[in-house]
């Protein structure tokens, strides 16, 4: 009976221990579009590869990826706008630099409808609910001579 209770103990115990905890600031990116463009703005969806040499997100695929505030190094891909296209767009590398508690929608603008050629952009920036900044670190006081 015991043994049974390990064995279902431990994984879960296995599985809690790896996950990543976020303190009370974090940031975020996501390559989904914020607002729909209109017919005529040649705006797509973005693909976060990788960010700063990592591509192993924990959460699932259009959903946010949680980052450290600062500056990181992210390689993406946009889904190409063109009916019937089966190949990707080209990889893009970007430093974006990231506020604390703000998420950034990631978008690609392409040349035009039918090109493949495109250029990433902050198409808008969040506050994320529940994320909070730390206060500033109170002035030293000068040193009396």
């Amino acid at each position: 009976m015991i043994k049974r209770k390990a064995l279902l103990v431990a994984p879960t115990v296995l599985l809690l221990g790896s996950c990543a905890t976020w303190g009370p600031t974090w940031s975020e990116l996501t390559g989904n579009i914020f607002s729909r463009p209109t017919p005529n703005d040649a705006v797509s969806v973005v693909v976060i590869e990788n960010i700063d040499g990592s591509g192993a997100f924990p959460n699932g695929p259009g959903q946010p990826i949680k980052v450290t505030p600062g500056s990181h190094v992210v390689q993406m891909s946009a889904i190409p706008l063109r009916p019937g296209w089966s190949g990707g767009s080209p990889l893009i590398t970007k430093t974006i630099n990231v506020a604390p508690c703000q998420r950034l929608y990631i978008n690609a603008q392409f040349d035009n409808p039918l090109s493949i050629n495109w250029t990433p952009f902050i198409a808008y920036e969040e506050a994320i609910p529940g994320c909070t900044v730390p206060a500033p670190a109170p002035a030293a006081a000068p040193a009396k001579k």
